[in-house]
């Protein structure tokens, strides 16, 4: 580059010359950067919870919708998953997942439900076994609730046609479980 006169002189910029909301684009080398105030950005998917069924079964009843109870919880960031219900105290829109496997004698199909407040129906349906049976099944489902923050809750039904069955776990790994978190908006 050419300079008419003598060459600039580089001076380095203090925080005071830079003020808060008037950089829009920057070009900065790798570690040049040590600390960068991060308001308003990004932020955590909390709260968020997930439950699981370990060593033990729940037995079903053919074409009752049963109510399903995991005994371990992997986490539960903000303490608000209890009695196999969620409920946060934070309002928002949130993801929840379920996963339910069944083990048992002469099943037809198997239906899972992710509901909220009780009634609200999300849910997902295995293929029904048309004149066959088969000796086990499992349902996934995912859905999005928008929340109120204080008293909205979900929870996870099952309803199968069975001979006599059950809801299972497996030891290998997570087979039947319950999660979700909330939606960063």
């Amino acid at each position: 580059m050419s300079y008419i006169g003598s060459k600039p002189t580089n001076v380095p910029l203090t925080s005071a010359d830079i003020q808060d909301g008037t950089i829009n684009t920057a070009d900065i080398a790798d570690g040049a950067v040590t600390l960068a105030k991060t308001t308003d950005v990004g932020g955590a998917n909390t709260p968020a919870f997930f439950a699981y069924k370990t060593s033990s079964t729940q037995s079903l009843n053919s074409g009752t919708i049963t109510k399903v109870t995991f005994n371990t919880e992997l986490y539960d960031t903000d303490s608000n998953y209890a009695s196999d219900r969620f409920t946060p105290q934070t309002a928002g829109k949130y993801h929840f997942n379920t996963s339910v496997a069944t083990s048992g004698n002469q099943y037809r199909y198997v239906n899972v439900y992710i509901r909220k407040n009780g009634s609200v129906n999300f849910g997902a349906y295995s293929a029904e076994a048309n004149g066959d049976y088969f000796g086990s099944a499992g349902v996934t489902a995912s859905v999005v609730y928008d929340m109120n923050g204080s008293s909205d809750y979900v929870e996870i039904y099952v309803q199968s046609q069975v001979n006599s069955g059950i809801i299972r776990y497996d030891n290998n790994g997570f087979t039947t479980y319950f999660h979700g978190f909330k939606l960063l908006t």
